[in-house]
C-alpha cells in the first residue's frame, strides 16, 4: 500500500493513473469490511489529482472516486468535498 501512496504523488502521469486504478480496486475489494479510516486516508492522497487535465488520468481519478463512493457511501464523499471546500475558502 505504501507503493500506491507514493505513486499517487509522482510527477509521472502513468504512475498516478495506475495508482488511481489500484485504489479503485482496493476500495471495491474492502467494501463492507469496516475499513473507512484507511479509505479516507487513500482519498486524501487521491484528491489532489482533481485538477489534472490529462484525459486518461481524469478517467482514472473519476474511477477511483467512484470506487471510494461505493465503499464509503455517497454521504461520506459529499462531506469530504464540502470539508475540503470550506478549508480552501478560509
Amino acid at each position: 500500500m505504501l507503493k500506491v501512496l507514493c505513486s499517487v504523488s509522482f510527477r509521472d502521469l502513468v504512475h498516478r493513473q495506475t495508482a488511481c486504478a489500484a485504489i479503485k480496486h482496493m476500495a471495491l475489494g474492502v467494501y463492507g469490511f469496516g475499513c473507512e479510516d484507511a479509505l479516507i486516508h487513500l482519498l486524501n492522497h487521491v484528491w489532489p489529482n482533481i485538477f489534472e487535465t490529462s484525459p486518461h488520468l481524469v478517467q482514472a481519478f473519476m474511477d477511483s472516486i467512484e470506487g471510494l463512493r461505493v465503499a464509503l457511501g455517497p454521504n461520506k464523499i459529499l462531506q469530504y468535498v464540502l470539508q475540503v471546500g470550506l478549508k480552501r475558502c478560509m
